[in-house]
């Protein structure tokens, strides 16, 4: 019975090294590998980024930083919301009321016991 490796060619010795090559990290000493193993062949030094088209650059001439992006799901431009207190209309000509807002709440045994 022949073995995995012995029938699939992906488990060269060349790949096995290519392999070794690609999942060693360059910052570790160098002291364990053959001296052969230095000079591995293009496709030994090929990093998982290499595999598709390289990304192009994003250019740093930016336009104005300040310019906040637009999202598409947003309902109005930020230029569109009035300025001023939330609830306020300023084009409504009627004067504001003067009121005061006072909080009652029933304070029970429980809420005294509680503290």
């Amino acid at each position: 019975m022949l073995s995995v490796f012995q029938m699939d060619p992906l488990w060269s010795t060349e790949n096995i090294k290519a392999l070794q090559c690609l999942l060693r990290n360059p910052e570790d000493d160098d002291a364990d590998f053959d001296p052969e193993d230095k000079h591995p062949s293009a496709m030994a030094r090929m990093k998982p980024s290499d595999i598709g088209p390289r990304k192009a650059k994003k250019s740093e001439a930016k336009g104005d930083t300040n310019e906040r992006k637009k999202n598409p799901d947003d309902i109005w431009d930020i230029d569109e919301i009035p300025e001023g207190t939330q609830f306020e209309d300023i084009y409504d000509p009627r004067p504001q009321p003067e009121y005061e807002l006072f909080y009652k709440q029933s304070v029970t045994k429980y809420h005294q016991w509680v503290k």
